[in-house]
C-alpha cells in the first residue's frame, strides 16, 4: 500500500507544473530533514515525504534542484532514503557543475557507514571502502576524473561486486562473515537468550545498517507474537534501549491492529524502565536517543489504550497508566520550537506527547468514573494542569499549545475549570504563549459553539485577526473559525460586532485570499449549508475587492474567486457580473484551469453567459489553455447552442494570441 500511495503521489507530482508544487515538495524536504536533526532515524512518514520529494526533484530536475543542494546536513545519512537519493544523483549527475560533484564527494568521504570505525581495522577498511564505492558507481558516467581515481582508489581496498547498487540490501551484522538473526530463528531462543545474543552482539563494531537490521526483525517478531513477549518482559529490562523501543513499538502495532496482549505485564514493564535513575542520568552523545524514542512510544501506548471506549485497556490499570504519566510529565524535558513550526511538530514532540496521552488518559478516566459528575477527570491530573497553568512553573510551548488543542475536551471534563482559568489558559500578559495556545485552539478537530462565543467575547479572535501568525497554516484554520461561525449561524454577516464582518472588511489581503479559499476546498462536495452561504459571501468580498482591483494584491484575489463559479448551480445575471470582473484577472493565479473546467459543466444551461465571459478573459489579453479539452468541448457546446458568433471570435483571438488549439474546431463549423 505505502508504495503504492507514493508511486501515485509522485506521478501527481510528475503532471504538475513545476512552480505550482515547489513550496509543497520543500514542505516535505523539510519534514524529513528535521526528523532526522531531531535525532530520529528517517522513517514513517518523514521517510515517505523525503522519498516523494526526492523522486518529484529527480523528475523536474532543472526546476526544483535547488530544493535538494540546500539540503542542511548529508543526506547520505538517511537510510531509508537511499534508493531515491541514488537514482537522483545516477539520473542528473551529468547536469551538476564541478562544485556539485565535489559536494557530493564530500558527502560520501564524510558519511559515517560503519557505527565506530577504527582506522587500522582492516575489515572495518574494506566495508566502508565498499560503501563508498556504491556511491561513487552512480557519478562514474561523468567521467571526472577525481571520481574514477577515487572509485579506483576503493576499488583496490574491496574488489567485490556490488550487487543492484542503490538498493537498500539485506542488512548483515557485524563483518562480512555474520548474518542477521531471522524471525524465524528468534522463536527458537527463549526470551533471556533473546537478550543476551542482542546484548553480545551489540559489542563487535556494527555496520550502520546491521543496527537497523536487528531492531527491524526484533520489531518483527514482536508484531508476530506479541503474547509471547508480554508473557515474559522480564529478561528485557536489561536489553539495550533501542531493542526496548523496539518491543513497544512492536506492540503499539499490535494494538493498532486491533490485536490482544498482556496490557498490565507491559505497563508494568515500562514503570520498571522509568523507576531505574540511570535511565533519566544517561546521557546520549549522538544521536539516536532511545531514551527519547522509548518515551514517546509510551505516550502513544497510553494515547491508544485509553482512545477508544471499544478497545482500550483494563480500567484497574489506569492508576498504574497515571504513576507513568506523572513520573513522564516531571522528568522529561520541553523541545526548542520556533513560532513558525508549532503546528507540524509540538504535537509530534515528546513532551508533546506526554501532555496527548495525559489528556487521552483524562478522558477514559472521566467517561469510567465520573460521567455525570461537574469535574470528572482525575483529581491528579486536573491538580498537575493547574499547577502548570503558572508560566514560571510551566514555560514550554508544549503545554500551552495542548491546552489549546485540546480545549473542548477539557471544557468536557470540566467546565467550571475551563471557565474559572480562561484568563491563564490564554494569558495576553505573555503573547508568545498566547500565540501558541490560540494555534493549538485553532487546530483542534472540532469547533465548539460555546467555546467560539466565550473566546469571541473575550475578544481572542479578534486580537487573532490582527496578529501575524509566524505559521501560516494558522491563518487558514483562523478563517475555517470564523466562516465556520457564521456557516452555523453563530453570527451574522450584518452584524459589525461579527467575526465575518470582520474578516469581509479586514482590508487584509491575506486574510481574504485565505477566505476564498477556505470555500473553493468545499467545490466538490458543496454541503447545503455552505452552499446557501456563498453567493452573500461573493456579494460582501466583491463590494469590498472592486473598490480595489487596481491594486495588485486585491487582483490576485479577484482573479481566486473565479473558482466559485464551481459552487453554484447557475449563472444568472448577478454572477455573471462578478465573473466577468474576475475573468480580467484569472491569468494572475495557477488556477484558471479549474475556472476553464467550471466553465465547461455551465456551458450547456448557460452558454451565452459562459461565452460572454471567455470574451472578457481573451479581450483582457488573459488566454487559459489548460485544460486544451475542457476548452474546446466548451467552444463545441456553444457552436451547438447557436452561439456561433461567440464562438468564432473566441477561436480568433486565441490564434491572434498564437494558440492553435481551437483552429480544427473553427473550421469545422464554418461550413
Amino acid at each position: 500500500y505505502a508504495e503504492l500511495l507514493v508511486s501515485f503521489t509522485c506521478r501527481l507530482f510528475h503532471l504538475a507544473s513545476p512552480d505550482t508544487i515547489a513550496e509543497t515538495v520543500k514542505s516535505l524536504l523539510k519534514e524529513t530533514i528535521a526528523s532526522s536533526h531531531n535525532h530520529q532515524y528517517t522513517r514513517g512518514y518523514p521517510a515517505t515525504f523525503g522519498r516523494i520529494a526526492l523522486n518529484v526533484i529527480t523528475h523536474h530536475y532543472d526546476d526544483l534542484k535547488r530544493l535538494f543542494w540546500e539540503w542542511d546536513g548529508n543526506p547520505l545519512e538517511e537510510y531509508e532514503l537511499k534508493p531515491q537519493l541514488y537514482q537522483l544523483i545516477e539520473t542528473c549527475c551529468l547536469r551538476f557543475d564541478e562544485s556539485e560533484i565535489e559536494q557530493i564527494l564530500h558527502w560520501i568521504e564524510s558519511h559515517q557507514y560503519i557505527r565506530q570505525l577504527v582506522e587500522d581495522n582492516e575489515k572495518d577498511a574494506k566495508v566502508a571502502a565498499l560503501y563508498k564505492r556504491e556511491w561513487l558507481t552512480a557519478l562514474l558516467k561523468t567521467g571526472n576524473e577525481k571520481v574514477a581515481a577515487t572509485y579506483q582508489k576503493y576499488k583496490q581496498i574491496n574488489p567485490k561486486k556490488i550487487e543492484s547498487p542503490g538498493l537498500s540490501r539485506a542488512i548483515k551484522i557485524g563483518h562480512e562473515e555474520m548474518s542477521v538473526m531471522t524471525v524465524a530463528e528468534l522463536s527458537e531462543m527463549s526470551n533471556a537468550r533473546i537478550v543476551q545474543y542482542l546484548n553480545d552482539s551489540q559489542e563487535e563494531k556494527f555496520w550502520t545498517d546491521s543496527i537497523h537490521g536487528l531492531v527491524k526483525v526484533l520489531r518483527e517478531y514482536v508484531e508476530a507474537n506479541p503474547r509471547r513477549f508480554t508473557d515474559d518482559l522480564h529478561p528485557f529490562q536489561g536489553a539495550r534501549y533501542q531493542y526496548q523501543h523496539s518491543i513497544l513499538s512492536g506492540l503499539l502495532n499490535v494494538w493498532r491492529d486491533k490485536r490482544e496482549f498482556d496490557w498490565e505485564a507491559l505497563l508494568e514493564f515500562i514503570h520498571q524502565i522509568f523507576s531505574s535513575e540511570q535511565f533519566w542520568t544517561e546521557h546520549f552523545e549522538k544521536p539516536p536517543n532511545y531514551r527519547d524514542w522509548i518515551i514517546s512510544t509510551t505516550a502513544d501506548l497510553i494515547t491508544e489504550g485509553t482512545g477508544d471506549d471499544k478497545y482500550a485497556f483494563d480500567a484497574h490499570l489506569l492508576p498504574l497508566a497515571e504513576k507513568i504519566l506523572i513520573v513522564l510529565v516531571k522528568k522529561v524535558e520541553s523541545s526548542v520550537f520556533t513560532l513558525e513550526d508549532l503546528s507540524s511538530k509540538i504535537l509530534d514532540s515528546v513532551r508533546g506527547k506526554v501532555f496527548s496521552a495525559m489528556v487521552h488518559y483524562a478522558l477514559r478516566y472521566a467517561r469510567i468514573n465520573n460521567p455525570k459528575q461537574v469535574s470528572r477527570w482525575s483529581q491528579t491530573i486536573r491538580k498537575d494542569f493547574t499547577k502548570r497553568l503558572d508560566r514560571n512553573v510551566e514555560t514550554s510551548f508544549e503545554f500551552s499549545f495542548t491546552l489549546g488543542n485540546y480545549l473542548p475536551n477539557l471544557l468536557y471534563l470540566d467546565k467550571e475549570w475551563v471557565v474559572d482559568n480562561i484568563d491563564r489558559i490564554f494569558s495576553k500578559q505573555d503573547e508568545s504563549h498566547w500565540e501558541v495556545t490560540f494555534s493549538g485552539y485553532l487546530f483542534g478537530p472540532r469547533i465548539s459553539d460555546y467555546l467560539y462565543s466565550l473566546l469571541k467575547k473575550r475578544g481572542d479572535y479578534q486580537k487573532a485577526l490582527n496578529t501575524d501568525f509566524e505559521d501560516q497554516e494558522v491563518l487558514g484554520k483562523l478563517i475555517r473559525h470564523a466562516c465556520t461561525g457564521w456557516i452555523e449561524d453563530f453570527e451574522t454577516l450584518n452584524d459589525e460586532t461579527s467575526l465575518i464582518y470582520q474578516l469581509v472588511n479586514s482590508n487584509n489581503p491575506t486574510l481574504l485570499s485565505e477566505m476564498v479559499h477556505f470555500f473553493w476546498r468545499q467545490r466538490d462536495n458543496t454541503p447545503d449549508k455552505v452552499k446557501s452561504k456563498v453567493r452573500p459571501a461573493w456579494r460582501a468580498l466583491i463590494e469590498v475587492l472592486a473598490q480595489k482591483s487596481s491594486e495588485a494584491e486585491y487582483q490576485e484575489i479577484l482573479g481566486s474567486l473565479s473558482g466559485w463559479l464551481g459552487l453554484i448551480d447557475k449563472i444568472d445575471a448577478e454572477t455573471l457580473e462578478w465573473l466577468k470582473l474576475s475573468a480580467k484577472y484569472v491569468g494572475r493565479r495557477f488556477n484558471s484551469a479549474f475556472f476553464v473546467e467550471a466553465l465547461r459543466e455551465h456551458a450547456t444551461q448557460t452558454p451565452q453567459e459562459v461565452g460572454v465571459i471567455y470574451l472578457e478573459m481573451l479581450n483582457n489579453k488573459v488566454y487559459p489553455d489548460y485544460a486544451p479539452t475542457d476548452i474546446q468541448e466548451t467552444i463545441r457546446t456553444l457552436y451547438n447552442q447557436g452561439y456561433k458568433e461567440d464562438a468564432d471570435e473566441i477561436c480568433n483571438l486565441y490564434a491572434a494570441a498564437g494558440f492553435d488549439f481551437l483552429r480544427s474546431l473553427y473550421e469545422e463549423y464554418q461550413n
